[in-house]
């Protein structure tokens, strides 16, 4: 009797865990969109607003602000590990 009433209370709590979920899903798509479109609006290129959407979709009152350094990303890391080398020499 008791491995049944269990059984039907994780069964419910399961149902109402997927159709709460679905319902979720459909609305955080929407706002996905909204915020890679605002993202992309702000200067961001596509690839970045894509991973950028939902970590400002978990932070609602963080603020990104795209940087254009002019610089392509391989002269930055040369340039970094030039001028500061913060791996001690007895690791490689």
């Amino acid at each position: 009797m008791k491995k049944r009433f269990f059984a039907g209370i994780i069964s419910l709590i399961i149902i109402t865990a997927a159709i709460i979920s679905i319902f979720s899903v459909s609305a955080d798509a929407a706002d996905l969109a909204t915020i890679k479109a605002n993202l992309k609006k702000a200067g961001f290129p596509d690839d970045y607003a894509e991973i950028l959407a939902p970590v400002q979709q978990q932070h609602p009152n963080w603020i990104f602000e795209p940087l254009d350094t002019q610089k392509n990303f391989d002269d930055a890391v040369k340039a970094y590990v030039q001028s500061q080398n913060i791996i001690p020499k007895s690791f490689f």
